[in-house]
């Protein structure tokens, strides 16, 4: 049987293969015997995004972010995830709060940007929009002249 470093290793290893639902099990059976180890955690919700089980990798970031809420990288994954899900002010909440925890971190910096920059054109999109219905215009033909 190995140790709870060398499973940690396997899962890796399945995880970077592209083996995610094996690292995924790993993950799993590591947590059971060692519910405390942050790492293990983290990897298994990033694990759950990428096969797409977005439920089960919110409920694993938020359980991350419980243990560890001064985890910058937690807080942008989960605003990633808040992002997939369409819940763009969670997600804008999240990297904000990511950046404040690591605000050396230029890859957050850009994310939050980035974020940022989707609500504005999203809020753009919809003022346009309702601009047109009022002058009785459907949405194909508002949308027309956005590009």
């Amino acid at each position: 049987m190995p140790t709870i470093d060398e499973a940690f290793q396997i899962a890796l290893n399945h995880h970077r293969a592209g083996r995610l639902a094996e690292a995924e099990d790993v993950y799993n059976r590591i947590l059971d015997m060692a519910p405390g180890r942050l790492e293990v955690l983290y990897n298994l919700g990033y694990a759950q995004q990428m096969q797409g089980k977005l439920g089960g990798a919110l409920a694993t970031y938020r359980a991350f972010l419980a243990k560890a809420p001064a985890a910058a990288q937690g807080h942008a994954r989960l605003g990633e995830m808040m992002l997939w899900t369409g819940r763009l002010g969670a997600a804008i909440d999240h990297y904000e709060t990511a950046v404040a925890l690591a605000p050396e971190d230029a890859v957050l910096h850009n994310a939050q940007e980035s974020v940022t920059h989707t609500q504005i054109q999203h809020r753009a999109l919809l003022a346009t929009l309702h601009r047109g219905e009022r002058l009785g215009l459907s949405g194909i033909s508002c949308s027309a002249g956005l590009s």
